[in-house]
Protein backbone atom coordinates (compact mmCIF):
# COMPACT_ATOMS: atom_id res chain seq x y z
CA UNK A 1 0.00 0.00 0.00
CA UNK A 2 2.92 2.37 0.73
CA UNK A 3 4.24 1.71 -2.77
CA UNK A 4 0.81 2.37 -4.31
CA UNK A 5 0.49 5.65 -2.39
CA UNK A 6 3.97 6.73 -3.49
CA UNK A 7 3.23 5.89 -7.13
CA UNK A 8 -0.12 7.68 -6.96
CA UNK A 9 1.55 10.83 -5.58
CA UNK A 10 4.26 10.56 -8.25
CA UNK A 11 1.74 10.43 -11.10
CA UNK A 12 -0.40 13.15 -9.49
CA UNK A 13 2.63 15.48 -9.61
CA UNK A 14 3.18 14.67 -13.30
CA UNK A 15 -0.47 15.39 -14.10
CA UNK A 16 -0.29 18.63 -12.10
CA UNK A 17 2.83 19.69 -14.02
CA UNK A 18 1.21 18.92 -17.37
CA UNK A 19 -1.93 20.83 -16.43
CA UNK A 20 0.13 23.86 -15.35
CA UNK A 21 2.27 23.64 -18.50
CA UNK A 22 -0.80 23.57 -20.72
CA UNK A 23 -2.63 26.41 -18.92
CA UNK A 24 0.35 28.76 -18.71
CA UNK A 25 1.73 27.82 -22.12
CA UNK A 26 5.18 27.29 -20.63
CA UNK A 27 7.61 25.21 -22.59
CA UNK A 28 7.43 21.70 -21.09
CA UNK A 29 10.66 20.12 -19.98
CA UNK A 30 9.72 16.57 -20.86
CA UNK A 31 8.79 14.94 -24.08
CA UNK A 32 7.51 17.77 -26.24
CA UNK A 33 8.71 17.64 -29.80
CA UNK A 34 9.29 21.39 -29.68
CA UNK A 35 11.22 21.43 -26.39
CA UNK A 36 14.65 21.82 -27.90
CA UNK A 37 14.81 18.70 -30.02
CA UNK A 38 17.37 15.98 -30.06
CA UNK A 39 21.03 16.82 -30.34
CA UNK A 40 22.91 15.21 -33.20
CA UNK A 41 24.49 11.92 -32.20
CA UNK A 42 28.21 11.61 -31.58
CA UNK A 43 29.72 9.03 -33.90
CA UNK A 44 30.37 5.85 -31.86
CA UNK A 45 33.91 5.66 -33.24
CA UNK A 46 34.82 8.85 -31.30
CA UNK A 47 34.40 7.03 -27.98
CA UNK A 48 36.87 4.49 -26.56
CA UNK A 49 35.17 1.43 -25.06
CA UNK A 50 36.31 -1.22 -22.60
CA UNK A 51 35.83 -4.98 -23.07
CA UNK A 52 32.29 -4.75 -21.62
CA UNK A 53 31.14 -2.20 -24.21
CA UNK A 54 31.15 0.71 -21.76
CA UNK A 55 33.04 3.95 -22.49
CA UNK A 56 36.37 4.10 -20.65
CA UNK A 57 35.50 7.41 -18.97
CA UNK A 58 31.95 6.33 -18.02
CA UNK A 59 32.68 5.42 -14.40
CA UNK A 60 34.56 8.65 -13.65
CA UNK A 61 31.65 10.67 -15.07
CA UNK A 62 29.07 8.69 -13.10
CA UNK A 63 31.09 9.09 -9.90
CA UNK A 64 31.24 12.86 -10.46
CA UNK A 65 27.45 12.96 -10.96
CA UNK A 66 26.87 10.95 -7.78
CA UNK A 67 29.25 13.04 -5.68
CA UNK A 68 27.53 16.22 -6.88
CA UNK A 69 24.46 15.27 -4.84
CA UNK A 70 23.77 15.33 -1.12
CA UNK A 71 25.21 12.17 0.48
CA UNK A 72 26.90 11.48 -2.85
CA UNK A 73 30.13 10.07 -1.45
CA UNK A 74 28.27 7.60 0.77
CA UNK A 75 25.79 6.64 -1.98
CA UNK A 76 28.60 6.12 -4.50
CA UNK A 77 30.47 3.80 -2.11
CA UNK A 78 27.29 1.83 -1.37
CA UNK A 79 26.12 1.51 -4.98
CA UNK A 80 29.21 1.42 -7.22
CA UNK A 81 29.67 -2.37 -7.13
CA UNK A 82 26.04 -3.04 -8.00
CA UNK A 83 26.09 -0.29 -10.65
CA UNK A 84 29.04 -1.99 -12.38
CA UNK A 85 27.17 -5.29 -12.56
CA UNK A 86 23.83 -3.78 -13.59
CA UNK A 87 25.26 -1.50 -16.28
CA UNK A 88 27.47 -4.27 -17.69
CA UNK A 89 24.40 -6.54 -17.89
CA UNK A 90 22.33 -3.81 -19.55
CA UNK A 91 25.16 -3.09 -22.04
CA UNK A 92 25.28 -6.77 -22.93
CA UNK A 93 21.47 -6.96 -23.18
CA UNK A 94 21.04 -3.96 -25.52
CA UNK A 95 23.87 -4.90 -27.94
CA UNK A 96 24.07 -4.60 -30.94
CA UNK A 97 21.03 -2.30 -31.32
CA UNK A 98 22.24 0.22 -28.71
CA UNK A 99 25.63 1.43 -27.52
CA UNK A 100 26.19 3.12 -24.15
CA UNK A 101 27.55 6.69 -24.40
CA UNK A 102 27.65 8.36 -21.00
CA UNK A 103 25.80 8.85 -17.71
CA UNK A 104 23.27 11.70 -17.68
CA UNK A 105 21.92 11.88 -14.13
CA UNK A 106 20.72 9.99 -11.10
CA UNK A 107 17.82 10.83 -8.86
CA UNK A 108 16.26 9.42 -5.75
CA UNK A 109 14.87 6.40 -7.57
CA UNK A 110 16.76 5.85 -10.81
CA UNK A 111 19.82 6.39 -12.98
CA UNK A 112 19.64 7.73 -16.54
CA UNK A 113 22.33 7.14 -19.15
CA UNK A 114 22.76 8.26 -22.74
CA UNK A 115 22.70 5.49 -25.36
CA UNK A 116 22.97 5.44 -29.14
CA UNK A 117 20.54 3.54 -31.38
CA UNK A 118 22.90 2.09 -33.98
CA UNK A 119 20.11 1.13 -36.38
CA UNK A 120 18.49 4.58 -36.53
CA UNK A 121 21.63 6.62 -35.72
CA UNK A 122 19.88 8.60 -32.95
CA UNK A 123 20.68 9.34 -29.32
CA UNK A 124 18.28 8.02 -26.67
CA UNK A 125 18.13 7.93 -22.86
CA UNK A 126 17.99 4.73 -20.82
CA UNK A 127 16.55 4.66 -17.29
CA UNK A 128 16.86 1.95 -14.62
CA UNK A 129 16.29 1.78 -10.83
CA UNK A 130 19.13 2.68 -8.47
CA UNK A 131 20.57 -0.32 -6.57
CA UNK A 132 19.77 0.76 -3.02
CA UNK A 133 19.38 -2.52 -1.14
CA UNK A 134 16.89 -1.42 1.51
CA UNK A 135 14.58 0.23 -1.05
CA UNK A 136 15.25 -1.95 -4.10
CA UNK A 137 11.81 -3.56 -4.30
CA UNK A 138 10.11 -0.15 -4.13
CA UNK A 139 12.39 1.37 -6.79
CA UNK A 140 11.88 -1.62 -9.11
CA UNK A 141 8.09 -1.29 -8.67
CA UNK A 142 8.24 2.44 -9.43
CA UNK A 143 10.17 1.92 -12.67
CA UNK A 144 7.84 -0.93 -13.69
CA UNK A 145 4.88 1.37 -13.00
CA UNK A 146 6.46 4.15 -15.06
CA UNK A 147 6.89 1.74 -17.97
CA UNK A 148 3.30 0.51 -17.73
CA UNK A 149 1.86 4.02 -17.52
CA UNK A 150 4.07 5.55 -20.20
CA UNK A 151 3.23 2.72 -22.60
CA UNK A 152 -0.48 3.47 -22.12
CA UNK A 153 -0.46 7.26 -22.35
CA UNK A 154 0.08 9.34 -25.44
CA UNK A 155 0.43 13.09 -24.96
CA UNK A 156 2.69 15.73 -26.45
CA UNK A 157 4.10 16.56 -23.01
CA UNK A 158 4.84 12.99 -21.94
CA UNK A 159 7.97 11.29 -23.09
CA UNK A 160 7.63 8.27 -25.36
CA UNK A 161 9.17 4.87 -24.59
CA UNK A 162 10.94 3.30 -27.56
CA UNK A 163 12.19 0.10 -25.98
CA UNK A 164 12.24 -1.76 -22.69
CA UNK A 165 13.89 -4.77 -21.13
CA UNK A 166 15.10 -6.29 -17.91
CA UNK A 167 18.20 -7.85 -16.44
CA UNK A 168 18.60 -10.04 -13.39
CA UNK A 169 20.82 -8.81 -10.59
CA UNK A 170 21.05 -10.23 -7.09
CA UNK A 171 18.12 -12.57 -7.82
CA UNK A 172 15.76 -9.76 -8.85
CA UNK A 173 14.54 -8.56 -12.21
CA UNK A 174 15.64 -4.98 -12.82
CA UNK A 175 13.59 -3.25 -15.52
CA UNK A 176 14.94 -0.53 -17.79
CA UNK A 177 13.47 1.50 -20.58
CA UNK A 178 14.73 3.57 -23.46
CA UNK A 179 13.11 6.91 -24.20
CA UNK A 180 13.67 10.07 -26.20
CA UNK A 181 16.81 11.94 -25.25
CA UNK A 182 16.30 15.67 -24.76
CA UNK A 183 19.48 17.68 -24.43
CA UNK A 184 19.57 20.02 -21.47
Amino acid sequence: IKCQNFIFKYWAKIIQYLTEARSSQIKPAIGSSNSGGVSPPTPPTAIEYDEDGIPKDFWQKLEKIYKGHRDGEKNWKNEVGALHEIIKSIANNIKPKYTIYSPIQHGGVSVVIKVHNNELNVTRALKFPRPITERQDLFIDIVKSEIAHLMEVTHQNIIEIYDQGKITYNGKEHPYYIMKYIDG
